[in-house]
């Protein structure tokens, strides 16, 4: 459980991923989706991150929420590094629009709910992989003999005509 609501946290900040590709993160210049390179980028990674997310607690594989947790510090780690450019390439933030901060915030969303997943699969039950054997309903209770048959003569089991001898229990060597 606590997985899948690390996915869905990881699904929010995705979304704040890839809303910020289509707003003006400044006040002078284009959106960023007009830079096709960096919006690829956004795109692939956010949607590969819920992606390895969702795999890994569909099919339990730890594998597939390591990836996934991984994808969204990197997300996390360039939205600090958006930040930090922005700091040292305008003196401020004093040309910042509110949009231009859903991509740092939608990665530090993403990467909580990677870490969530990743985490929580270790807290889940896991399903037993052998059937359990039922326990007897009567410990004192006698079981009951197989229905068995009777001691005769009946048709060889080795084939070959004739007939061999059973005894109640197994086949005899006597034929005829």
């Amino acid at each position: 459980m606590l997985s899948w609501i690390g996915n869905a946290v990881a699904a929010l900040g995705a979304a704040l991923v890839i809303a910020s590709l289509w707003v003006r993160p400044y006040d002078v210049g284009p959106k960023l989706w007009d830079d096709k390179l960096y919006s690829i980028y956004y795109l692939t990674i956010a949607l590969a991150t819920v992606l390895f997310l969702v795999l890994g607690a569909v099919t339990r594989q730890r594998i597939f929420l390591f990836v996934g947790m991984a994808l969204a510090l990197v997300t996390c780690g360039s939205g600090a590094d958006s930040i930090v450019l922005t700091h040292r390439f305008f003196d401020g933030f004093e040309p910042v629009r509110a949009g231009f901060w859903l991509q740092p915030i939608g990665g530090l969303i993403l990467a909580a709910g990677g870490i969530l997943a990743y985490v929580g699969h270790g807290f889940e039950p896991t399903l037993a992989t052998q059937p359990v054997a039922p326990e007897r309903a009567s410990a004192s209770r006698e079981e009951e003999a197989p229905a068995s048959v009777p001691a005769g003569w009946y048709p060889n089991p080795a084939g070959g005509g004739g007939q061999r001898y059973w005894d109640g229990s197994r086949w005899t060597d006597a034929t005829q």
